[in-house]
Order: structure tokens, then C-alpha cells, then sequence
């Protein structure tokens, strides 16, 4: 067993070892190149995702924020149809009656100013009676 495995090993370097390549100088100058290029090209790239991790964060604080204020809205709506109903109650409450109106007693003054003076007068008219 380990003659074999020895064996795959040293025909996997031996046969491994075939394809030789060769770089011209300006072949490893671009290829150099390129490699500094990608490079930069990730590490703009990690910027650029760090940079939209940082608005989602914000944009879903955002979002929790709306939520909330939207509930709160809600919520104030609520107590303003409720105070609504309150105050048609309390305007039936306030609402003067039919015994509260302003010619009732205005007719009641003039029939009780009336009735006085005329029994005013009867009685001045009954003493000028007696006396005489």
C-alpha cells in the first residue's frame, strides 16, 4: 500500500512538472498590473459595501421610525374621533332645554310686571275707596 501511494506521487510530480511557462518581462509587468488594478478595484468595492451596510442600517432605523410615528398617528386619530364623540355629548348636555328659552321668560317678566302694576293700581283705587 505505501509503495503505491509512493508511486502516485512521484508520477503526479513527475508528469506535474511537463508544462513549463515561460513570462516575458512586459507579460509579468501587465499581468503586475492588472493584479494592482483588481486589487484596488476590491478594495474600492469593500468601501463601496461597507458605505451601503451603513445606509441599510440607517434606512431600517428609519423605517422603525416611520412605523412608530405611523402607529402614533393612528393612535391620534383615534383620540380625536373619540373626543369628537365626547363633545356631541357634552353639546347635548350644554344644549338649553325648552323651558330655557330667552322669550319664555321674557313673557313671563312682562306678565308678571303687568299683573303687578295692575294690582298696584286696584289697591291704590280700593284705598282711595276706603279713605273717602
Amino acid at each position: 500500500m505505501k509503495k503505491l501511494i509512493i508511486l502516485l506521487a512521484l508520477f503526479g510530480f513527475i508528469y506535474s512538472q511537463d508544462k513549463v511557462y515561460t513570462f516575458t518581462e512586459e507579460e509579468v509587468v501587465t499581468m503586475g498590473n492588472k493584479v494592482k488594478d483588481l486589487q484596488t478595484q476590491v478594495e474600492t468595492q469593500t468601501e463601496q459595501i461597507d458605505i451601503y451596510e451603513e445606509l441599510m442600517k440607517k434606512y431600517e432605523n428609519q423605517t422603525q421610525i416611520d412605523s412608530m410615528l405611523l402607529s402614533f398617528k393612528t393612535q391620534q386619530v383615534n383620540i380625536l374621533k373619540d373626543r369628537e364623540v365626547l363633545y356631541e355629548k357634552q353639546i347635548k348636555l350644554i344644549k338649553p332645554k325648552w323651558y330655557e328659552n330667552k322669550w319664555l321668560y321674557f313673557t313671563f317678566g312682562v306678565i308678571a310686571t303687568s299683573t303687578s302694576i295692575k294690582l298696584a293700581g286696584e289697591i291704590v283705587d280700593w284705598w282711595k275707596i276706603k279713605n273717602n
